[in-house]
Order: C-alpha cells, then structure tokens, then sequence
C-alpha cells in the first residue's frame, strides 16, 4: 500500500473519531440543556392541573384549559416550591418567576455553544427566551398586583408552552440519542 493512501487513511479515522466524539459530547450536553427547559414547562403544567383538577388531553393545555386553569388560581397562594426554609412556599408569582430563571439559566449556557449550533435550533431557543410571558413576570415579580387569579397571563403561557412544545419536537428529531446519555 501506498503510504500516502496509509496516511489519508489513518488521518480520515483519526479526525472523524474525534469529531464523532466532539459532536456527541456537544449534543449530549445541548440535549440535557434543551430537556430541562421542556421539563420545567411541563413543571408548571402539571403543578397547574393538579392545583386546579383540570384534565388536559395534551401534555400542553389548550388555551381554552388554561384560561381555565388560570382563573382558578390566585397568584398569590401556596405553589408547590419550597423557598428557602422547609414550610416557607413560594406564590404563583413566585413559582412562574424560578421556572423562568431557570430556563434562561439553561438558554445562556446553550448559547455559550452557539458556534456549533444549528440556526432552525437557536431560533426556537430565542423565541422561548423572548415570549410574553416571560417578559410579563419578569415585570410584575416585585409590585403587588390585584389580581385574584392568574387569567391575565394565560396567553402569554399559552405562547410560551406552545414555543416549549415546538422545541421538543425539534429535540426528539434531533437530540433524542443523546437524551439521556449523562445517565449511562
């Protein structure tokens, strides 16, 4: 055999390991980023129907449920998150508010990979970092407002579920093998 056949050779199975290896590694931390941020929607979600009892057929509310959903929780009664000291729980305000900090904690790390990074994939980040919803608790979270339940906010969680949802599908497209890969 030639030895510039050999070294083309070695040199292609050496580079393409490596980015084999790089690119799993990337996509296993991109997904565990990407899964959290659908996990903590789906947080709300079901702390939302068991407050309220509502059965939903989707794992996202339809809008109808959640203004349904909303009207019947006050914003500032007991959530299901624990602040601080065992006994002291957050408000509905307060809850909406982690959930948020929380997702852009998990945005600016992805964005830290944003070189390696897909545009359609960046694109359904940003417009989950950018919904109203978002915007709307990060405005209110410390003013007393008079609301008596949550309707006011029901279609900006209604954009940000639906920009949630919109993301998984892109994930379970293209990260789903590398979902759970930190576990092995």
């Amino acid at each position: 055999m030639p030895i510039l056949y050999i070294k083309l050779r070695l040199f292609f199975l050496v580079v393409h390991i490596k980015n084999q290896k790089d690119r799993e590694n990337l996509y296993q931390y991109i997904a565990q980023k990407t899964y959290r941020i659908i996990g903590d929607a789906k947080n709300i979600v079901r702390a939302f129907a068991n407050k309220t009892n509502i059965n939903i057929e989707d794992e996202y509310p339809s809008l109808s449920d959640l203004q349904e959903m909303c009207k019947l929780i006050n914003p500032y009664d007991q959530a299901p998150l624990i602040l601080g000291q065992l006994g002291n729980y957050a408000t509905w305000l307060q809850y909406l508010n982690y959930f948020r900090i929380k997702t852009e904690e998990n945005i600016a790390k992805i964005y830290l990979k944003i070189q390696f990074l897909n545009s359609d994939y960046l694109k359904l980040v940003i417009k989950i970092e950018d919904c109203s919803h978002f915007f709307a608790i990060k405005t209110i979270i410390d003013m007393k407002i008079n609301n008596t339940d949550l309707l006011s906010f029901a279609n900006g969680l209604h954009q940000y579920f639906k920009c949630v949802k919109d993301l998984e599908e892109y994930a379970e497209q293209n990260f789903k093998d590398y979902k759970d890969m930190d576990q092995k």
